[in-house]
């Protein structure tokens, strides 16, 4: 029952981490019951590869919270398909929608205390800024799109 739950847990909390400075990343699909990169649930590419890089996961039913820590973008996709772009220093959660990988939720990027979000949304990464004057006076409209941190 060990390697059950642990595979179990792999695929909830699981993180797999690889370089991607010098190619692509290929998540690793080792047989039945073995621990493997694509089964876990985060990934997270490093490195300063100073070009797009593609994470190649299996073209199946799976989402993955990517947490992209190198220093270009990265596009999560199966094999033969476009996939996902995920700018650097952004967390992206993405899925398989049966054709391709697909942005489940808009980009997320942590702004510092005192900051406010000045702008971003509609697969933009967040914009973060320090405000010049007080906050928000009584009757003033504001728009702001959910920015979720995980």
């Amino acid at each position: 029952n060990n390697s059950i739950t642990q595979l179990t847990e792999d695929s909830i909390a699981g993180v797999a981490t690889a370089s991607v400075a010098a190619g692509n990343w290929t998540l690793t699909t080792t047989g039945l019951g073995v621990e493997n990169q694509a089964r876990k649930a985060i990934l997270i590419p490093t490195g300063s590869p100073g070009v797009s890089r593609n994470i190649i996961a299996p073209s199946q039913s799976k989402a993955y919270i990517v947490i992209n820590q190198s220093d270009a973008a990265v596009v999560v996709k199966g094999s033969a398909t476009t996939g996902v772009t995920i700018p650097s220093g952004v967390t992206a959660l993405v899925a398989w929608n049966g054709s391709d990988f697909i942005n489940v939720r808009p980009y997320s990027t942590e702004g510092t205390a005192g900051q406010v979000l000045t702008s971003g949304g509609a697969g933009a990464a967040p914009t973060w800024a320090t405000p010049s004057s007080g906050g928000i006076t009584a009757g003033q409209s504001i728009a702001f799109d959910l920015v979720f941190s995980i």
